[in-house]
């Protein structure tokens, strides 16, 4: 992947053509809600036109996510968000009780 562009709270990416895809460009938004760092990677073939991306897009999601687990250390020694211990969801900003 390239960088495309980046700022603080912004990381634009973009995957050259291959045999899955004419190419995807992949969004890294930085957040941070009560003291919680959120990450929110989206990535979408370069054509909409294209109607199959064979994965290729959750790869890059993946891959992604999987780097900042290893740039974080990912031995547990790093702080996660709170979440609902059934589903997952995230439990950032939302009041005390609810």
């Amino acid at each position: 992947m390239k960088l495309a562009e980046s700022s603080p709270d912004l990381v634009k990416l973009t995957a050259r053509l291959n045999l899955w895809s004419f190419g995807e460009r992949v969004t890294v938004v930085l957040a941070s809600v009560d003291r919680c760092s959120l990450v929110d990677i989206t990535s979408s073939c370069v054509l909409i036109t294209q109607f199959a991306d064979w994965g290729k897009n959750e790869q890059n999601v993946k891959r992604l996510f999987g780097e900042i687990d290893k740039a974080l250390g990912d031995d547990g020694a790093h702080e996660r968000c709170p979440q609902c211990r059934r589903c997952g969801y995230l439990l950032v900003g939302i009041p005390a009780g609810t």
